[in-house]
């Protein structure tokens, strides 16, 4: 993947990486984030795939369960990339996603007037998911974008329909990342 070039007039956005789930659905697993596939961690490939993306600074929202190990993921991710920024802020109860970015209000409003990019360190997406994002992002087609398990790239087939048994019952939303704000 080639590092995305923002133009002149646009701010690269700040990441803010959610790290802190529970990890329920890889129980007795823990700290999905954390685990190693080919010798590196979820996190850590995220981190790395932000940075190739041209995204300079991010926050990782981590649990009390796994702060540590992400702020060593941080401190490595900026010695691997010199110029980079990496805040971890606490989440000290897994209260989901909606209060994980509120417990960023404080990093966030440090950096106020920036463009956020949310996503998750264990979700593994294809990198044109986030290409496409960050395009978007630069036209700016829209004040929020929001990419979630249904989004493909252009030319490729349409997913299958996806129904719903009970009719007061909607499919999750597993979203894998998105850009709000800005100026």
């Amino acid at each position: 993947m080639s590092q995305f070039i923002f133009p002149d007039n646009t701010k690269p956005p700040i990441a803010l990486i959610l790290a802190g789930s529970d990890s329920t659905h890889l129980w007795p697993l823990a700290e999905k984030s954390l685990l190693r596939f080919a010798g590196a961690t979820l996190l850590q490939r995220h981190l790395d795939a932000l940075a190739q993306l041209g995204l300079e600074e991010v926050i990782i929202v981590a649990s009390s369960a796994n702060i540590e190990d992400a702020r060593a993921e941080a401190r490595a991710w900026q010695k691997r990339r010199p110029n980079r920024i990496a805040e971890v802020v606490e989440q000290p109860a897994p209260l989901g996603m909606g209060d994980a970015i509120l417990k960023a209000k404080d990093a966030l409003n440090r950096r106020e007037g920036w463009p956020i990019y949310v996503t998750t360190a264990h979700d593994v997406v294809d990198p044109r998911l986030h290409v496409a994002i960050l395009e978007a992002y630069c036209r700016r087609d829209a004040h929020s974008y929001l990419a979630d398990h249904r989004q493909r790239p252009r030319g490729s087939p349409p997913p299958p329909k996806i129904t719903t048994p009970h009719k007061n019952r909607r499919p999750p939303a597993h979203h894998a990342a998105g850009i709000a704000g800005g100026d």
